[in-house]
């Protein structure tokens, strides 16, 4: 039996919701979570007796984290493996450099400037340098520690234009014709990095995706299966239970090498394109 934590931010709830499907899937999996809001969970950090704690300070957060997981912190300790939600690379950081400019070595588009892949380049190293010295800050370095490389945004949040600056960054790169190259040159660069230094990588299934760095939106409708009180608002970034059942199984397929029990299952063979 592998013992398997989820740790992370509000973006655990989408693997919880898939959690039932999973454990039905890859009985010799035992499931663990423990999350926090946003930024809280960004402040956490593992002590050196081997604890995750977000250095709640306000009687606020400390309430949050207990009714969220029933207590302050979590043992990495009593886990074989951990993945880790919510510490991002960000690809549309990346994407975003085309929003204005064309590429110097690559198609026209009709941009009034141009930049070269040389900047691309250094843009992405740069990202990755600072990525790599967050986390070791923040988690002793072991391929048992996996940082998954989503959750994308869904292309749907185009529908957010332009109030929401993230959606409209979306809308400018869609579609670029050098975007698919770059998205996959930019995440071999990012597993390279991550666990060149150590770390498990897990990056976002293939089946998950509608474009480079982009989710299908079908991943961003809530579901009656997800079990929500009342159908949640869709802001196109938080993913259903659909999502979280493909990030799993893609987890205990690339980084446990397990098998599914019921290969007839449709999503379960998604995860495997």
């Amino acid at each position: 039996m592998t013992r398997l934590l989820i740790l992370g931010n509000s973006h655990t709830g989408a693997l919880r919701r898939g959690d039932d499907a999973f454990l039905r899937a890859y009985p010799g999996v035992q499931t663990g979570y423990f999350a926090a809001p946003g930024t809280l969970f960004l402040r956490g950090q593992v002590d050196e007796a081997g604890r995750f704690s977000t250095l709640a300070a306000t009687e606020a957060t400390r309430k949050t984290l207990i009714d969220m997981n029933g207590a302050l912190d979590c043992d990495l300790n009593d886990w074989d493996q951990v993945l880790v939600i919510g510490h991002r690379l960000r690809f549309t950081s990346v994407a975003g450099l085309l929003n204005r400019h064309d590429l110097l070595e690559g198609s026209r588009t009709g941009k009034g400037q141009a930049i070269s892949w040389a900047l691309v380049m250094a843009t992405v190293q740069a990202q990755i340098e600072d990525f790599l010295r967050t986390i070791r800050g923040k988690f002793p370095v072991s391929p048992n520690i996996t940082f998954f490389a989503g959750p994308f945004v869904a292309s749907s949040i185009v529908e957010r234009a332009p109030s929401y600056a993230l959606a409209q960054t979306v809308v400018e790169h869609l579609g670029h014709p050098d975007l698919a190259e770059i998205y996959d040159w930019w995440v071999d660069q990012c597993e390279a990095a991550v666990t060149g230094v150590g770390f498990g990588f897990l990056r976002q299934p293939d089946s998950t995706l509608d474009g480079p760095g982009l989710t299908h939106p079908r991943f961003a409708v809530p579901k009656a299966s997800d079990g929500t009180p009342a159908p949640a608002p869709i802001d196109h970034r938080h993913m259903n239970g659909d999502f979280g059942f493909a990030i799993l199984s893609a987890f205990a397929q690339a980084r446990l090498g397990l098998t599914p029990t019921d290969m007839m299952n449709h999503t379960i063979q998604e995860t495997q394109q």
